[in-house]
């Protein structure tokens, strides 16, 4: 009879061989919601987004001083709300308003900032349009309750990916944005790892934190996707002798980071530039193949900006993203650009449905090959 752990290499080996290839991986399009001369983190620009044809949708999470988990992009509310209009008093020390300091109530007296309503990416705002609506700030469950309406009326499964945002900011004054956010998931049925949702983070101790304790005490078993910025500390930042500190991520690039991210997580995000050279040349491939015989998805981010600046090496954004995404074996972005991203994708991959049930199949040999490792 064969061991385990000769049949756990021959997985790894096909494995191996299948990322390599790159073209047998169904990519993931993750779409952020801030293209429709909306706020993003607004119900209309979110049910744009499903309307449109978005599969995974992204949601940035904060929570109120009333601890009601809701969508914005950023928990420093000063310059994505009227905040300073209406509520002076709640400033900080520092000219800050933070998103903690308000309850629901309050913040949805407040108006979310729309963007300039232009024509094309090169004209000004004009003046002669129609000014946008108020927007309102929702919660994460009027979200979750606008996408499985659309769910029911459209006919197709809209995947998630939740993101906490700052939630050092929220442990430092004895908060817990984590726990609400697990908590309001749950209530509104997504428990399990198959529901379609994915909590995220730029803070690994964090999401160790959730995967390790929070998932036992609440019950549920969701994925996790392990987000990784620059050592700037816009996303992430620790308390060390008093003073804050930026987090730095260069521990996550070594074969022991990597290994411990995927006792965690089911997905990391990478920058195009740890992947590709400025000559255009594949960077990290042993990475890669670490990473998925880990049953670890990549997903590239950021990467819109890219189109807009095209590095040396690319005669067009479509010839990049081949490269990223194919070439470098990566399994999907998350992008404001869903709608050009998705049918560049069905160009790549046409036989969509063959190349959902590859996903699928390759998906529960990940798995299992991550649980041989994990109990050997």
């Amino acid at each position: 009879m064969r061991s385990a752990s000769f049949i756990t290499a021959v997985v790894t080996s096909f494995l191996i061989f299948l990322a390599a290839s790159g073209q047998c991986w169904a990519k993931m399009v993750i779409a952020r919601s801030n293209d429709h001369f909306l706020s993003g983190s607004s119900l209309p620009a979110l049910a744009i987004t499903i309307a449109q044809g978005a599969e995974i949708v992204h949601l940035n999470l904060a929570l109120s001083a009333d601890n009601q988990v809701i969508i914005l992009s950023d928990t420093v509310i000063n310059e994505i709300t009227n905040a300073a209009e209406l509520f002076p008093d709640k400033v900080r020390q520092d000219g800050s308003y933070l998103v903690m300091d308000f309850t629901l109530e309050e913040l949805q007296q407040l108006s979310l900032v729309n963007s300039p309503q232009v024509t094309s990416s090169t004209e000004t705002p004009r003046a002669d349009i129609t000014p946008l609506p108020q927007i309102r700030i929702a919660t994460l469950s009027d979200a979750l309750n606008l996408i499985k309406t659309m769910q029911n009326n459209l006919g197709r499964r809209i995947e998630i990916v939740g993101e906490i945002k700052k939630s050092w900011q929220y442990r430092h004054e004895n908060r817990d944005i984590s726990k609400a956010v697990i908590d309001t998931c749950r209530q509104h049925g997504y428990a399990t790892r198959d529901s379609g949702l994915y909590i995220a983070s730029y803070d690994p101790e964090e999401l160790q934190r959730i995967h390790d304790e929070l998932f036992a005490e609440a019950g549920v078993d969701l994925k996790i996707f392990q987000l990784i910025e620059e050592n700037s500390g816009k996303e992430t930042q620790h308390f060390e002798l008093g003073r804050w500190l930026n987090y730095n991520y260069d521990w996550l690039y070594t074969k022991f980071g990597l290994k411990a991210v995927s006792a965690y997580a089911d997905m990391i995000s990478l920058s195009h530039d740890f992947l590709i050279s400025n000559t255009g040349d594949l960077l990290h491939q042993e990475y890669v193949e670490d990473a998925h015989i880990l049953g670890l998805k990549i997903i590239v981010n950021p990467v819109d900006q890219v189109a807009d600046e095209l590095p040396d090496f690319a005669t067009s954004f479509e010839s990049f993203l081949e490269l990223c995404l194919f070439t470098a074996g990566t399994d999907g972005l998350i992008t404001e650009r869903d709608v050009f991203m998705r049918e560049f994708m069905e160009n790549q991959l046409p036989d969509n449905s063959s190349g959902k049930k590859n996903k699928t199949t390759i998906e529960l040999l990940l798995e299992n090959v991550k649980r041989q490792q994990q109990n050997n």
